[in-house]
């Protein structure tokens, strides 16, 4: 009987965290520190990453190969914002829109070909 419901608990609590990218096992309650900001950078392109260069922080991140996630936290004072520009390894760049944040935010930056797309959730 324990073992039983032990069972229902788990399958309930992954069945209700499945919108928080539950096949990469990025659950709610280990996603990033109290205070900080978790962002996913997913390489979606046909094109390897050579790095990504926040605007406003002293922030790079190097080589996303195609299909790869790289992850940083931030730490904001408050609320605020984030920018950045994306270098391909063939030459091409693209500037980012920029997003919205603060503490507690997990988000997810989808790298395209031309563009970029965010998934945004509050934990």
């Amino acid at each position: 009987m324990k073992k039983t419901l032990l069972i229902i608990i788990a399958i309930g609590f992954l069945i209700t965290n499945k919108h928080y990218a539950l096949t990469s096992l990025n659950m709610p309650f280990f996603n990033a520190p109290k205070g900080y900001v978790r962002i996913d950078f997913i390489n979606k392109s046909d094109k390897k990453v050579s790095k990504i260069k926040f605007n406003d922080r002293d922030i790079t991140i190097n080589n996303i190969a195609i299909n790869q996630r790289k992850t940083i936290l931030l730490k904001p004072k408050s609320e605020g914002s984030y920018a950045y520009t994306i270098y391909y390894a063939n030459g091409d760049k693209i500037n980012s829109n920029g997003a919205y944040i603060e503490a507690g935010y997990f988000i997810k930056e989808y790298i395209l070909n031309h563009t970029t797309r965010i998934d945004q959730t509050y934990l």
